[in-house]
C-alpha cells in the first residue's frame, strides 16, 4: 500500500528513487505482480498461489501517482490500482503537518485507466472514519464516491478500501448491500484463502521503509 510517490514531507511519502528501487527489485526477484481482480477470483477458486504474488495499491488519488509512479509502473508491466478520494480531485490534500500535495485530475485518470495497467476504486467522497458515522452517512458517502467513478471511467465497481483502514460491522454490512465484494484495510500481513474479502489486509510502504525492509515487506505479506 502506497499514498504518495514524489518529494515532499508528509511521512507517506516514498521518494522516486526509492520507488523506483521497490520496483526493479519484484522485476528482477520475479516477483508476479497482479490486478485486484485477478487477486480476488484466485481467492474465491481456492487454488495454489505462488508465495511470490503481489498486489500493488495506492491510497487517495495524488497527481504524483501519474506523474512519478505510472511511468514506472509502464516500464515494468505492473498492474495497480489507486483509491480515490473523489471529493479530493483537481484539487489539494493538506496532511496533519500541513504538506499541500496535489491531487489527480480526470484526464489523468483517464489516461491511466485506458492503458489498462491503472484501475481505479472508491475511497469514499471526503475521507471520514466510517466507523464512527451513522448509517445514512456511510451509505452515502460509499455511494457517491462510486457514482462519480463509474460515471467517469464507465465501468461497473465492487472493490473499495476503508480510510484509514476504519471499518465495523455495520460498515462492511452497508458495503455488502451495496454489491462489494472486495474491501482493504490497513492491518499488515499476507492475504490467504481464509480472508475476509471485506477485510483485506496491506502492508504499508513509506518514506521510512528502506529496500531492506522493503524486502522484509514482499515476503512477510505475501499471498
Amino acid at each position: 500500500m502506497y499514498h504518495s510517490v514524489g518529494n515532499n514531507e508528509a511521512l507517506f511519502t516514498v521518494s522516486s528513487p526509492d520507488f523506483e528501487k521497490q520496483m526493479k527489485y519484484l522485476a528482477n526477484n520475479n516477483y508476479k505482480v497482479i490486478s485486484i481482480p485477478t487477486m480476488a477470483g484466485l481467492l474465491r477458486s481456492g487454488q495454489e498461489v505462488s508465495p511470490k504474488t503481489v498486489v500493488i495499491t495506492f491510497d487517495d488519488g495524488y497527481e504524483d501517482n501519474y506523474a512519478n509512479a505510472f511511468p514506472v509502473l509502464k516500464k515494468y508491466g505492473f498492474p495497480a490500482s489507486i483509491f480515490l478520494i473523489t471529493g479530493s480531485l483537481v484539487s489539494t490534500r493538506t496532511t496533519s503537518k500541513g504538506t499541500v500535495i496535489s491531487m489527480l485530475h480526470w484526464p489523468q485518470i483517464k489516461e491511466m485507466a485506458s492503458s489498462g495497467l491503472i484501475e481505479f476504486f472508491p475511497h469514499t467522497h471526503t475521507h471520514p472514519k466510517l466507523n464512527l458515522l451513522p448509517d445514512d452517512k456511510v451509505l452515502n458517502e460509499v455511494h457517491v464516491s462510486r457514482e462519480i467513478i463509474e460515471k467517469e471511467l464507465n465501468e461497473k465497481i465492487d472493490t473499495f478500501a476503508y480510510p484509514y483502514g476504519k471499518s465495523n460491522q455495520k460498515v462492511r454490512d452497508i458495503l455488502k448491500q451495496e454489491g462489494f465484494k472486495v474491501a482493504f484495510t490497513v492491518e499488515t500481513g499476507p492475504v490467504t484463502a481464509k480472508v475476509d474479502p471485506l477485510l483485506i489486509n496491506r502492508n504499508s510502504v513509506d518514506s521510512m521503509v528502506t529496500l531492506t525492509m522493503f524486502k522484509g515487506i514482499v515476503k512477510r505479506g505475501r499471498i
